[in-house]
């Protein structure tokens, strides 16, 4: 018993709620038992089947505070560590986008497909190396920075996955810009007008394909730039009987008083311009 970890405050809220939940669900199984019963019945059949509906529940529950649990902030892993995990992420995801380009399963304009696809054949392992440096470099700088201005102390894992997210992309498309501009310039005649070569650059950019590629990276090294998630401050509670009855005074309790109230989802559907289906859950 002594090795059995104390509940949190956080935990007793959840089990109350999720046990009202798993109560409405077990209640509704039950109603289309009955609907079924009432169907197949030739007296019953036209009547309305009955079906509980929680309005608002009133609680009323005795705790025990025991102490404060301290928060846990969030750490991210060594900026090398995050940079090696992203160029392995960019190697992966280049040779999807080049697989999907080179046998034409994309809806993009011819021209800016083959400057996609000569783009994507750039990125060579020398490259990936400059990446992969250069991200590390951002990355310690920024730790650097949130360290000086005390942020790094308080972060939390949404802040720093942010930032960590945002130094990538701003980065990658920087780099892919780069590479763009001197494949143009190379293929192209420079006497050639030039603002057609702005204009070729800027959509090869924002075109399905570099912007899925773009976002893909950073939305992989988010989801691994974390050691540690945030942990918030919480309470070890009791809750059990025996402990209330010995605690001796009313005065060394704590009186947890909530009211739940139900509020119904639907399931609804959703229909886009090339006929796929999505599922979505709206408020009733």
């Amino acid at each position: 018993m002594a090795d059995e970890p104390t509940p949190q405050l956080n935990d007793v809220l959840g089990a109350l709620v999720s046990g009202v939940a798993h109560a409405r669900r077990v209640a509704d199984s039950e109603v289309m038992r009955i609907a079924r019963f009432y169907r197949n019945h030739e007296h019953l059949n036209g009547l309305t089947v009955p079906r509980l509906r929680i309005d608002r529940i009133a609680i009323d529950l005795p705790i025990l505070v025991d102490r404060v649990v301290p928060a846990v902030n969030a750490k991210w892993h060594a900026p090398s560590d995050i940079a090696a995990q992203s160029r392995q992420h960019l190697t992966e995801s280049v040779q999807a986008m080049k697989q999907l380009l080179a046998q034409g399963h994309h809806e993009l304009e011819p021209d800016i497909a083959g400057l996609a696809l000569k783009l994507i054949e750039l990125i060579t392992p020398t490259w990936l190396d400059d990446f992969e440096k250069l991200q590390a470099s951002r990355l310690q700088l920024l730790i650097n920075l949130m360290k000086r201005t005390a942020a790094a102390e308080a972060a939390s894992d949404v802040m720093i996955q942010d930032e960590v997210g945002h130094s990538t992309e701003e980065l990658l498309r920087s780099l892919l810009k780069e590479l763009l501009v001197t494949l143009v310039d190379k293929n192209h005649d420079s006497k050639s007008n030039g603002s057609g070569h702005s204009a070729l650059i800027e959509n090869t950019m924002v075109s399905d394909a570099i912007t899925k590629l773009i976002q893909d990276i950073r939305s992989r090294t988010e989801q691994n730039c974390l050691l540690t998630a945030t942990t918030p401050a919480g309470l070890d509670v009791r809750v059990d009987t025996e402990a209330i009855k010995n605690a001796g005074s009313p005065n060394s309790m704590t009186r947890l008083r909530m009211v739940l109230t139900e509020e119904g989802l639907e399931w609804s559907t959703e229909e886009n311009d090339d006929g796929d289906v999505k599922w979505k859950l709206l408020p009733e």
